[in-house]
C-alpha cells in the first residue's frame, strides 16, 4: 500500500503483517498529495502522485523508491490521476484545477490530448473497458 499527505510525504506501508503498520520506506515529495495511481510496466511498479500545490506530475520508481520523472503541462493543481492500458500500452490521465483533462503517454512521458469541456476543477477520473472499448468517467467540483 502507498499514501500520500498534504505535509508532501509518500509512505510506502508493508501489508504482510497489517496488524503492525510498518513502513518501509518514506519518500518526499515537492507537492501537498492530494491524488495518486499505481501502475506496472516490465514487472517494475510506479506510482503516479499530484498535489493542490504543484504544476507537475511526480512519477515514482517503487522498485528502488526514486523519482523517475516529472510530467508538466497543466496550469493549476492536479486533483485527480488514474491509468490505463490499451494495445499493451500504458496511459496515464490526470483532472486539474485550470478544467482539463490530460492523457499522457508514459512511453513517451508526454502529453497527447487535452480534454476542454469542463467549466470547472475536475477532481475524479475512472476508466472501464467493456466490448474492447474504453470508457472515461470523470467528475468535476
Amino acid at each position: 500500500m502507498v499514501s500520500g499527505s498534504t505535509d508532501k510525504s509518500i509512505k510506502v506501508w508493508d501489508l504482510r503483517d497489517y496488524e503492525a503498520g510498518k513502513i518501509s520506506a518514506t519518500l518526499s515529495s515537492s507537492s501537498s498529495i492530494v491524488c495518486s495511481t499505481l501502475f506496472e510496466i516490465g514487472g517494475n511498479y510506479f506510482l503516479a502522485v499530484g498535489g493542490s500545490n504543484s504544476l507537475e506530475i511526480e512519477v515514482w520508481n517503487l522498485e528502488n523508491n526514486s523519482l523517475n520523472y516529472t510530467l508538466k503541462s497543466h496550469h493549476g493543481g492536479i486533483w485527480a490521476l488514474t491509468t490505463y492500458k490499451s494495445k499493451e500500452k500504458t496511459f496515464l490521465l490526470s483532472g486539474n484545477e485550470d478544467n482539463t483533462i490530460k492523457l499522457w503517454s508514459i512511453s513517451s512521458k508526454k502529453c497527447i490530448h487535452t480534454f476542454k469541456r469542463h467549466y470547472n476543477s475536475v477532481w475524479a477520473l475512472d476508466t472501464n473497458k467493456k466490448g474492447g472499448k474504453s470508457f472515461l468517467a470523470n467528475g468535476l467540483g
